[in-house]
């Protein structure tokens, strides 16, 4: 009996976290990955998905050209992406902790949402309001040109273009050394030289013994 209620007790607490947690389900997955106790008492408090326009007197924490952030009275942010004319393309809310929100260069946005902790938590798009287009959502970024992402998926780097596959893109999964036996054997990446070279850190072996390398893109 004290297991059916256990076991009752955990469903109410799943079912509560996916009402009262915003984001795609990639991003809920990876939060519930991050949770501890403490967490999900703070998190599972009933609340309803709102967006921006319902909001009573919301804090601005910044307004730049092309975006704006937000936190309600509720103590979630919200955001809102502008094109050329400050109409509204996208806005996204209800997150509990802040999206990070930063201009690449003077035309494209780049909004990060954090699940938990480290890269492999994060989701992060792009908006390039010269030629009012959005990107998919990226989990797991490292760095990015005005151009190229990189980022990390099943244990391969992969460098595409931002916005279009189809002008650039490459998988990279052999490196010097093995990679480790991790999901995630990756430390960082980033692009040197202009964006014609990236720079990986991965762990490899079965020591996990840190490896260094720089990949030619072109």
């Amino acid at each position: 009996m004290k297991r059916l209620v256990y076991l009752f007790y955990i469903a109410l607490l799943i079912q509560c976290l996916f009402s009262c947690t915003a984001g795609t389900i990639k991003e809920r997955e990876l939060f519930f990955a991050s949770l501890s106790i403490s967490d999900v008492k703070a998190t599972c408090v009933a609340k309803t998905t709102i967006t921006v326009g319902d909001l009573h007197n919301p804090e601005k924490i910044e307004d730049a050209k092309y975006y704006m952030l937000l936190q309600g009275d509720n103590r979630y942010y919200y955001y809102l992406i502008y094109d050329e004319n400050r109409n509204i393309v996208d806005e996204g809310g209800s997150y509990w902790r802040s999206p990070e929100i930063s201009m690449i260069n003077d035309s494209i946005v780049r909004i990060r949402t954090q699940a938990g902790t480290g890269v492999s938590t994060s989701s992060t798009f792009y908006y390039n309001a010269k030629k009012d287009v959005i990107s998919r959502r990226f989990n797991s970024v490292y760095d990015q040109t005005d151009e190229l992402i990189v980022f990390s998926h099943y244990r391969k780097l992969i460098v595409r273009d931002i916005f279009d596959k189809t002008v650039y893109y490459k998988e990279f999964s052999i490196f010097n050394a093995e990679l480790a036996d991790s999901v995630d054997p990756f430390i960082d990446a980033e692009f040197i030289n202009s964006g014609k070279q990236i720079k990986v850190t991965y762990l490899s072996g079965a020591t996990y013994a840190e490896g260094t390398e720089i990949i030619n893109l072109y």
